[in-house]
């Protein structure tokens, strides 16, 4: 397991050790805990970090790119070995996920093929068989839809089944068909009413996986209840309820949810608790649905710590009633320093930058790097988003998708959703992607449209972003559609290329970028006439600014790229910084080259610029030609990158497909495997900071380029921190309310 939590595992099926703490997938996709695509990703990620093995899922939480299935996917593929994957069939689901009933036998195939499919694997883990609604289990024969799933085991398609919400004769009459793994109930600290079927699956050795474990259905669970003995001993309520869920029986596998970060440490450092059996039974459940409540001094009294409750011959503190003892310290999470309650860490802003920023002079010959704590703490992901990404110019597209009137993209940005739309008179907007009246995502993907209709409530908007058009409005006193607008973005056309900017107060890209459109147009004078022809995408396991540190020096390419070198000039490669971008120029388009044929190229030159903080436009030997790569936070330690190339024709040429293949399965396989390895190497107490390389000349082994960006990033954060001294933190997402005439 990674990192040190002392999560015990359970032999799921008598053969697959998974840990007893797992994730339920469902609040990443559904709710108000789903934050969106690349929020999920961030958190699944960090999950399997933690040391979660057990991810439950099903196919009906969530559709599209926001699915769960989706989600876990492009997170975690290919897949750790020990991952357990769980899912479920049996409800069906019309439009908008609106319920339609429960699957037939015959129909259970298609879903358990779909399930392959969206998660991309030859054989499901654990599929359970969902019965029935959201009232308490029945009856009903499961016998047929059983039957129906063990011959897709016996098939091959799935490893083990379970089922859920099931009655106890229910489990009894699928276990005579064929083994059951794992059962899937509703139960918690505060509904009890299980106990049946939590004893049967004791008995069996069957996992019993309690769905919804700090009360995320009904009934809800009172977390002031075990809030007391929480607070006495700095862990939280939430904790206190997963640890009994743990203590209450050794089969249990508690799968909770969530869609931050912070709580998914909480719940994860619940397995540094341990509750002793107590001498009496809790309280039994009422005859109502919702009861079984544990009264507070009966918690307390059974709450201990991991070595027994006893201290080990330590005196019991003064007003330690018996809760958690003195010797179960403080909850931990792995790479915590100093962890105050419930494995989260309250940083000084102020003590952290100056620990990430020790060592870097502004002299380029006297600093050092960055700290490494800045590529691997996972809280420095949070502020990039939010004091860099969210307040510097993106790149969206090109401009050739954006042309006639309608046109519309979509994008994210610092997690959030945006669109861009070319209105009727020509203009070029950008909005939220979001509607005013519940905020469901407006479009996706990219097209033409005459006017914005949410899909949720059919509320219409207008290309200027005003609200058109609200069905069953007219008579609701006080409502005036005219009034109602989408929240706008800031957009720009720059050298053939479309940016947005979330932040408002936002200097326009021309005044920062200085000379940087003039470069361009004198260097790729058709840029924007090319059209798009191929997109590359890749998912490194690598923080962003790992990628951009080695884009920005070439002082490891004889090293590292020994066809690339033979295609540039080395000797004429000039490296130089100005205020948010740097350019890297070279001639290049060598005969003879071992990376691509350049053969009859009319662009002889290696003209490349970074732009602040993740764009990098290229243009590289051949026929007119420039692309973008764009670097993009997926995640702590994680990166996805697009390539996009566009060319005089949608259709490359035999030489401009050498020359996609030498990128696609070369060059970037190279330095993918030298920032990953890197990235590794920075999270071992081996490495704190490297030495910044320099050449006053200029030139392209100098890293310069590098230290250039640190100081950028430095210059982020210490605007960001001055947000917070002020007591106000940097609108991030604010915008503006009333869009243009």
């Amino acid at each position: 397991m990674r990192g040190d939590l002392p999560v015990p595992s359970f032999p799921l099926g008598g053969e697959a050790p998974v840990r007893r703490i797992g994730f339920g997938a469902m609040r990443l996709a559904l709710g108000r805990s789903a934050r969106g695509p690349e929020a999920g990703v961030a958190v699944l990620r960090r999950a399997v970090e933690l040391g979660v093995n057990h991810i439950d899922t099903a196919g009906f939480y969530g559709a599209g790119d926001a699915g769960a299935h989706e989600l876990i996917r492009r997170a975690l593929a290919p897949y750790p070995e020990e991952l357990v994957i769980a899912t479920k069939v049996g409800p069906l689901f019309g439009a908008g996920l609106a319920p339609a009933g429960e699957a037939r036998a015959g129909q259970l195939r298609g879903l358990v093929e779909d399930d392959l499919r969206r998660l991309g694997v030859d054989r499901l883990d654990l599929v359970h068989l969902r019965v029935g609604g959201l009232g308490p289990p029945g009856d009903e024969p499961v016998g047929d839809r059983f039957a129906a799933l063990a011959e897709l085991r016996e098939e091959g398609l799935i490893r083990h089944l379970g089922v859920s919400h099931v009655s106890a004769a229910q489990l009894t009459e699928a276990r005579s068909i064929a083994p059951v793994a794992a059962v899937q109930n509703a139960f918690h600290v505060h509904d009890q009413g299980d106990r049946a079927v939590l004893a049967a699956c004791e008995e069996a050795g069957i996992a019993y996986v309690p769905y919804f474990p700090l009360g995320g259905g009904h009934p809800s669970i009172d977390l002031s209840r075990p809030a007391e003995v929480a607070a006495r001993h700095g862990a939280t309520p939430a904790q206190v309820a997963l640890a009994w869920l743990l203590a209450v029986s050794p089969v249990t596998l508690p799968i909770p949810g969530t869609g931050s970060l912070a709580h998914l440490a909480e719940n994860m450092a619940a397995a540094g608790l341990r509750l002793t059996p107590p001498t009496s039974p809790p309280s039994p459940p009422s005859r109502r649905r919702s009861g079984g409540r544990v009264p507070t001094s009966e918690m307390a009294r059974h709450v201990r710590g991991r070595d027994g409750g006893r201290g080990r011959g330590r005196p019991r503190p003064r007003g330690d009633r018996g809760g958690l003892s003195q010797a179960a310290g403080v909850i931990r999470v792995a790479g915590d320093r100093a962890p105050p309650r419930g494995g989260t860490v309250t940083p000084d802003p102020r003590a952290d930058f100056d620990h990430i920023s020790a060592g870097y002079d502004p002299d380029p010959a006297l600093s050092m790097s960055l700290h490494a704590d800045a590529y691997t703490d996972p809280r420095w992901h949070e502020i990039d988003q939010r004091a860099i990404f969210a307040r510097s110019w993106q790149w969206l597209c090109h401009v050739e998708r954006l042309r006639e009137p309608g046109a519309y993209v979509t994008g994210t940005v610092a997690g959030l959703p945006i669109v861009a739309v070319r209105d009727e008179a020509g203009a070029l907007r950008a909005f939220y992607n979001v509607c005013k009246h519940r905020a469901h995502e407006l479009l996706t993907g990219e097209g033409v449209r005459r006017s914005i209709v949410c899909p949720y409530h059919a509320w219409t908007f207008d290309l200027t972003g005003r609200l058109r058009r609200a069905r069953h409005t007219a008579a609701m006193p006080g409502f005036d559609p005219s009034k109602v607008c989408l929240d706008q973005v800031r957009v720009t056309e720059f050298g053939g290329m479309a940016y947005v900017n979330l932040d408002p107060a936002a200097a326009p890209l021309r005044e920062q970028a200085g000379g940087l459109e003039a470069e361009i147009i004198e260097r790729a004078p058709d840029v924007a006439k090319l059209t798009l022809a191929r997109r590359l995408t890749y998912d490194i396991a690598a923080d962003w600014k790992t990628v951009v540190d080695n884009f920005l020096e070439c002082y490891h390419c004889h090293v590292a790229h020994k066809d690339f070198v033979s295609l540039v000039d080395m000797s004429t490669y000039e490296v130089t910084t100005y205020g948010i971008y740097s350019s890297h120029m070279a001639r290049a388009g060598q005969a003879g080259n071992s990376a691509y044929d350049v053969s009859g190229a009319t662009v002889t030159e290696h003209a490349v610029w970074w732009l602040w903080p993740n764009t990098c436009l290229l243009r590289y030997p051949g026929r007119g030609n420039f692309m973008v790569l764009q670097i993009v936070p997926d995640g702590p330690g994680r990166t996805r990158e697009t390539w996009d190339f566009y060319l005089e024709t949608a259709e490359p040429t035999e030489a401009e497909l050498d020359s996609v293949r030498y990128i696609d399965e070369v060059l970037q396989r190279e330095d993918i495997a030298l920032v990953e390895s890197v990235q590794r190497g920075m999270r071992t107490p081996a490495f704190t900071q490297g030495k910044i390389v320099y050449d006053p000349g200029g030139r392209g082994l100098s890293e310069h380029a590098v230290h250039h960006f640190h100081g950028l990033v430095l210059d982020a954060y210490r605007r960001e921190l001055a947000g917070d001294q002020r007591g106000t933190m940097p609108a991030s997402s604010s915008s503006t309310r009333k869009p243009p005439d």
